[in-house]
């Protein structure tokens, strides 16, 4: 066997390692060290989603356009004929109540055991200010009249006997109300009158009735005229058998021949009595725009948002990434030349740090922009965007139905009524207790205050008062009243002072100087005026607002010429509106001030008030109404999807851009001692990482490149093995001697 010589086994001298390789295998293992973004982290993540975000918003712009398009019928009109019967409705239903209660304290008062006792309750039903038409007494088994007197009054079929009972009939083409009163087990009293509507303000033009029927009997005309075809009393027919089910009803029907105009029907159920009141009326036909409105807007919007994600690449996603790469490189000692990186001001600062060759001056950098420019200049695009959709259709004029005016007339109408009979209703409580106790001593009286403040809401108290006012006995809450004498013998009065809250009471006087007087709850009489949408309030003569749904002190001035001027109509008895509009924009500045008096009933005249209400035109369902509610809807969902953006972006982007572009100015000024901290796990986490690495290498040499000692440890480096210590579980492991 040979041997080899020496010379052949002398090794090979080693050969050096190609830069590119080193190169290569430095970003490599840099790779592995830096961090990857995940949502929502990341430069590119804000944009992407404010896109899509605004484009649906841009979807929903058409649709909502699309929505408020293709009905010729204003919805503004069907609404408030529905809201008008309801109202009317109610306000005849506490009308009957009324009525009834009345007849109901009548028969209570007195024994009727004699045929003068029935003959005297009789005249006494039959006279007075809320009297019936007709009275009888009836025996409930054999419906025998025993005793009658006045019209004649229809006998039920079937007459209860425990109970008190209120219906509606419609006889000879007028509708009734017919009320059965027990006396006692072998008599009842039955008490019928016409149906009292309360007058409502017609359009004449638009062939405006009002109309009372029950669920199987034609309605009749109360008050206007009737359909004007066979096919709308067919209508309104069909309205008066769906409200009898006890539901408000409001439709609309084009009307046969024509093109321009619709009849708008509703009803609503007068309380229990069966009988329904109708509202018809004609209606002309609006253009609701077309379903296509809204696209111009929406693409717009589209438009503005690719601009916008545009914007933030080409101006901050764009150089970012490109820092990374440079960075990267810097990183790793890759001398390959590069692009130059046109970006913000930050990205240069970073870029300088990094000794890019490429990079620019510091009297350069006072001629590039922050990055912050180019968000701000995206948030106020789309700002724009939503301004000029605000600027375009608030301007749009918004005309205000002639038949909108004379329901919302109505409205204020039934709701002073309403107001007034509630007040009238309570100086009849006050009545009644005098009445009961005529000596009105304090012991005597004081249960009876109770039960009447228990009972009856619309008093916060009530009291038996001297000839001077002073209080004597006492239910409910404190007396607010300063101690005077009583302007009179009976009425309601408004006392006068400059209190938190006015004080409205009813007072009747009875014997030796004492009276029994109650304070109407504020509250209460502010709820009758909340259902009238909009502002209400109550002014008196001297325009001081004693009510407001709003909130007031009391007797605060009433200003504004407008509707000082409608209250002054108002109380001289004259029912008006005015529409105003005040400021930008116009769609959402208009307003409806109508006013009404408080004409009777003749206990609350002498009060002279007057009711204001003042309500918002763009709150109406009228087409060019509700396309600016749209336009709002939409630009504000916008701006809201813009300021988050601006916010997201300044979170996760420019503030630890900014923050780092300051380390790396520290780095460039040759402050070397104080490491780049890794802020976020995203591109400008990375980015810090290489400026770290850089920072290194400018330190200890080009070891550090690719920051291999992070992943090779020095040869001083001893990796140390650290015993387990055992745990709990462990140590009884250990004793059972089990795993």
């Amino acid at each position: 066997m040979r041997l080899r010589s020496k010379k052949r086994l002398r090794a090979a001298p080693e050969r050096p390692v190609p830069v590119a390789d080193v190169v290569t295998w430095r970003a490599i293992a840099l790779e592995q060290q830096l961090p990857s973004p995940r949502f929502p982290a990341g430069v590119n993540a804000p944009a992407p989603v404010i896109f899509w975000a605004l484009t649906l918003v841009a979807l929903l712009c058409v649709g909502l356009f699309a929505a408020h398009a293709g009905d010729p019928t204003p919805r503004a009109v069907v609404d408030s004929q529905r809201d008008l019967v309801e109202r009317l409705a109610r306000t005849v239903s506490t009308s009957v109540d009324a009525q009834a209660d009345q007849l109901s304290s009548t028969v209570r008062t007195t024994k009727y055991d004699t045929d003068p006792a029935l003959d005297k309750l009789l005249t006494t039903v039959t006279t007075g200010d809320r009297a019936f038409s007709g009275a009888a007494v009836v025996n409930p088994a054999t419906r025998a009249v025993l005793r009658s007197q006045g019209t004649a009054v229809p006998v039920p079929e079937k007459i209860e006997t425990g109970r008190r009972t209120v219906t509606g009939h419609l006889v000879k083409g007028q509708p009734q109300i017919l009320v059965t009163l027990p006396i006692d087990g072998d008599r009842v009293l039955v008490a019928s009158t016409l149906l009292r509507v309360r007058s409502v303000r017609l359009n004449p033009d638009a062939r405006h009735g009002v109309l009372v029927g029950a669920a199987h009997e034609a309605p009749v005309v109360v008050q206007g005229v009737a359909p004007a075809t066979p096919q709308g009393v067919i209508w309104a027919g069909e309205g008066v058998k769906a409200a009898a089910t006890g539901r408000t009803y409001g439709t609309s029907h084009t009307l046969p021949g024509t093109s321009s105009r619709a009849l708008v029907v509703a009803a609503a159920p007068l309380g229990r009595t069966g009988l329904v009141v109708t509202s018809t009326v004609e209606a002309p036909l609006l253009a609701a725009g077309r379903p296509w409105d809204g696209v111009p807007g929406g693409l717009s919007l589209i438009a503005v948002a690719a601009l916008g994600w545009w914007i933030t690449y080409r101006f901050l996603i764009r150089p970012v990434r490109r820092l990374r790469a440079q960075a990267k490189a810097e990183a790793t000692g890759d001398t390959a030349p590069r692009a130059r990186n046109r970006g913000p001001r930050e990205v240069a600062r970073i870029s300088m740090a990094l000794g890019a060759p490429h990079s620019r001056s510091a009297k350069s950098l006072r001629r590039t922009l922050p990055a912050g420019v180019g968000l701000v200049a995206v948030f106020l695009i789309t700002m724009s965007w939503s301004g000029g959709m605000i600027l375009w259709y608030g301007d749009e004029y918004v005309a205000t139905p002639t038949q909108i005016v004379r329901d919302e007339e109505s409205r204020v109408e039934v709701a002073a009524h309403t107001l007034a009979t509630s007040m009238d209703r309570g100086l009849d409580r006050v009545s009644r207790v005098v009445a009961d106790h005529p000596s009105l001593k304090a012991d005597d009286v004081r249960p009876a205050l109770r039960s009447m403040v228990s009972r009856d809401n619309r008093f916060r108290g009530a009291y038996l008062v001297d000839a001077h006012g002073k209080v004597l006995a006492s239910a409910g809450r404190r007396s607010l009243r300063t101690p005077d004498p009583l302007p009179g013998e009976v009425g309601i009065a408004l006392q006068h002072g400059t209190g938190r809250l006015p004080v409205v009471f009813a007072y009747k006087a009875g014997q030796h100087g004492t009276a029994v007087m109650a304070e109407f709850d504020v509250g209460y009489l502010t709820g009758i005026l909340s259902q009238i949408d909009g502002r209400v309030r109550v002014v008196d003569s001297q325009m001081r607002t004693i009510f407001d749904t709003d909130g007031h002190l009391a007797f605060a001035e009433l200003t504004g010429a407008d509707e000082r001027a409608a209250a002054a109509r108002a109380l001289a008895g004259a029912t008006n509106s005015d529409t105003v509009t005040e400021g930008w924009p116009k769609a959402a500045s208009r307003r409806l001030v109508t006013a009404a008096g408080m004409v009777e009933p003749t206990t609350v005249t002498q009060l002279e008030w007057a009711v204001l209400a003042d309500r918002s035109v763009s709150e109406l369902s009228l087409p060019a109404a509700m396309r600016f509610r749209a336009a709002v809807l939409v630009a504000g969902v916008a701006a809201a999807l813009a300021l988050f953006g601006l916010g997201w972006q300044w979170l996760v982007v420019l503030r630890p851009l900014r923050a780092l572009a300051v380390e790396a100015d520290q780095v460039s000024a040759g402050t070397l001692e104080d490491p780049v901290s890794l802020r976020r796990h995203d591109e400008i986490g990375a980015i810090g990482a290489c400026l770290e690495i850089c920072r290194q290498v400018d330190m200890y040499g080009a070891a550090r490149f690719g920051g291999a000692l992070r992943l090779r440890r020095g040869e001083d480096d001893f990796t140390a093995v650290f015993p387990v210590i055992p745990g709990p579980r462990d140590r009884r492991s250990s004793l059972t001697g089990r795993r």
